[in-house]
């Protein structure tokens, strides 16, 4: 059924998908929730609260980087980024975490800005961290991630942490 939801979304927004993953990031949207309904699926994604920390992993102190965009964009939409890192980097003026494991505040928000071949280990620590969703940005998607954390009751989104946003889906 998911495929079938990608597909008309693809259809309808004539977006280009490669190996069925979208290049581009919003997929939850107006058009895709119409075919859900009509196919007796709910497609509802929740919004962070004012104020809600997320913790950007991959976060880069490199300006021209969406990590390091995502933690700017998260200040002045008044949230609470906790970058992470493994080299500890200053990211937009905070020191990043090297870990998920050094967060010790309630997370309500994760957001990748690494590959599958960094986040396949860190399930555990996202599992420890229980954040209440997980968002996947562009070249951060990772199916079987993915289906871990929904089996652990953990909301997953596979989009632009930008675009949502400033489309006020964040």
């Amino acid at each position: 059924m998911r495929e079938e939801i990608e597909t008309a979304r693809e259809r309808a927004l004539g977006r280009a998908s490669k190996n069925g993953t979208p290049l581009l990031g919003l997929m939850l949207n107006p058009i895709m929730d119409i075919f859900a309904e009509e196919h007796g699926e709910r497609n509802i994604m929740t919004r962070a609260k004012a104020h809600a920390r997320v913790a950007v992993l991959g976060a880069s102190p490199k300006e021209d980087r969406y990590s390091f965009k995502a933690v700017k964009m998260l200040k002045e939409y008044g949230h609470q980024p906790v970058p992470v890192h493994p080299a500890g980097h200053v990211v937009d003026g905070d020191v990043s975490k090297k870990s998920l494991d050094e967060i010790t505040e309630p997370v309500d928000t994760l957001t990748m800005y690494v590959g599958p071949d960094i986040s396949d280990k860190e399930l555990d620590k996202i599992l420890k961290l229980k954040p209440r969703r997980v968002i996947f940005n562009p070249g951060a998607e990772n199916d079987a991630l993915a289906s871990k954390l929904e089996a652990a009751g953990i909301e997953v989104v596979m989009a632009c942490t930008l675009v949502m946003l400033r489309s006020d889906q964040f």
